[in-house]
């Protein structure tokens, strides 16, 4: 999953928070983000019972990702837009390592959903469901060059869970929400696109109302999206201006070869009696890759 944009893409992507239009629809009920502590209480982990290899100790995310007994780990990554990549030798046969994920990775709960020659992509979702994200894994096996072990690629990350759309500040009350779907243009294609757009009114400041998402979103999944530029390591919006704090998210489309993006800018402004009104706009589409 690339997070890595040309120009031309990024700038495909301002056009579509520009241009998207609504229209007035019934949605569903909110879920809070800010979790109770009860809820807090982290699920346990569909990793496999294996020792930890020293060089992931601490690695972000790794409870949940099986790594295979003996593992020699090569080298491991991750950048601040939530992707995670892990490459390590094991002295088994690749349909050995593959068997091991298949069969592990069921019985922690992940779903497959998509498998090539080589690399197979899985996702998990928390059972209780009170995680306001998943994880995707994509495990690629082949055979080392010396033809004596496997070589294992693991890519994995955070993907929001937006299903309920995006809530509102934690005791704000719920205004409008409209939605609406259908196409737009990006890079030169039509794709599927859906947009909600949700209000909410709270007594916290507009400075608090950012800091809360600057905060809490990356840890769900989002990262910082920096219009017309790409992924960046820091939020360069306002939420007081027009176009708002600005996060963008993505998943491979379990159907096609197609990414699924998530792109949210987030508005607020101080109203005659004292309280904040937020804007939340949430646009989905279907982008194809881009052509590096």
């Amino acid at each position: 999953m690339k997070r890595s944009y040309g120009v031309a893409y990024a700038t495909a992507i301002l056009f579509v928070l520009v241009v998207a239009g609504f229209v007035t629809a019934s949605f569903i009920q909110n879920r809070p983000l800010l979790l109770t502590a009860q809820e807090k209480a982290t699920p346990t982990p569909p990793s496999a019972a294996t020792a930890l290899p020293t060089a992931l100790v601490g690695f972000p995310d790794v409870e949940y990702v099986p790594i295979y007994a003996n593992a020699a780990v090569t080298k491991a990554a991750n950048d601040y837009a939530g992707l995670r990549l892990i490459w390590y030798d094991v002295a088994e046969t690749p349909d050995t390592v593959k068997a091991f994920y298949d069969d592990t990775l069921s019985r922690k709960g992940w779903v497959l959903r998509k498998r090539h020659t080589q690399s197979t992509l899985f996702t998990w979702t928390d059972p209780s469901g009170n995680l306001p994200w998943q994880l995707y894994l994509d495990v690629t096996v082949d055979l080392a060059p010396d033809n004596t072990k496997s070589a294992v690629s693991l890519e994995y990350g955070r993907f929001p869970d937006v299903g309920n759309g995006m809530p509102c500040y934690p005791g704000a009350q719920k205004g409008e929400v409209t939605q609406s779907s259908g196409k737009t243009d990006f890079a030169g294609e039509e794709v599927p696109t859906r947009i909600v757009n949700t209000t909410c009114v709270s007594t916290a400041s507009s400075h608090t109302i950012a800091d809360f998402y600057s905060t809490a979103l990356p840890e769900y999944g989002w990262y910082f999206y920096d219009r017309g530029v790409g992924p960046s390591d820091e939020q360069v919006g306002s939420i007081t201006s027009e176009q708002g704090l600005t996060f963008a998210a993505q998943r491979a489309d379990w159907d096609s070869q197609a990414t699924v993006m998530y792109l949210l800018a987030i508005s607020s402004a101080e109203q005659p009696d004292g309280q904040s009104l937020a804007t939340l706009h949430l646009v989905e589409l279907l982008a194809p890759a881009p052509d590096f």
